[in-house]
C-alpha cells in the first residue's frame, strides 16, 4: 500500500515519474543493452544489468523518491492475495500468507512492467539478481 502511494503519488500516474514510456533515461529495463528475446531493442538505457542507485534522477517519483521502478525488483511487506473484482488502488495485503509481494520491475523486465500498479510474488525466502529491498524510515509527527 504504501509502496504504491511512494511510487504513484495521488494522481494515478502509470509510472513513478508519470505515463512516459519506452524513454531509456527513466529506469534500468530489459533494453537493446541486454539479450532478452522480450528486450526493447529500441531503446538503451545503458545498463545491461543492475545500475547505481540514483542513475536515474528523472525517473523519480512525484515525491522525489527515485529508483521505485526498474533495476531491482523490490519486496514489501504485504502477502500475495487476489485482488478479487475491480482493482483496488493500493491495496492493503492480508495479515499472512504463502507468498510476499514484489514491486517496481528489474533490469530484466519488459518496459511494462515497470509500471506503479504491477506486482509479482513469491516465497519470502526467494532471491534472485533481480530481487532487492528498500529501507524506509518514518518521520515523527
Amino acid at each position: 500500500m504504501e509502496w504504491e502511494y511512494a511510487a504513484r503519488g495521488g494522481d494515478g500516474r502509470k509510472y513513478p515519474w508519470g505515463n512516459d514510456q519506452r524513454r531509456g533515461d527513466l529506469a534500468n529495463f530489459a533494453d537493446a543493452s541486454t539479450t532478452f528475446p522480450w528486450r526493447d531493442a529500441l531503446v538503451s538505457d545503458g545498463y545491461a544489468e543492475t545500475s547505481p542507485v540514483g542513475a536515474f534522477p528523472k525517473g523519480a517519483s512525484c515525491f522525489g523518491v527515485e529508483d521505485m521502478a526498474g533495476n531491482v525488483w523490490e519486496w514489501c511487506l504485504d502477502f500475495l492475495q487476489p485482488l478479487a473484482g475491480t482493482p483496488k488502488q493500493n491495496p492493503r495485503g492480508p495479515a499472512y500468507g504463502r507468498e510476499r509481494v514484489y514491486r517496481g520491475g528489474s533490469w530484466k523486465s519488459r518496459f511494462s512492467n515497470l509500471r506503479a500498479t504491477a506486482r509479482a510474488a513469491n516465497a519470502a525466502n526467494y532471491s534472485c539478481n533481480d530481487l532487492g529491498f528498500r529501507l524506509v524510515c518514518e518521520c515523527g509527527r
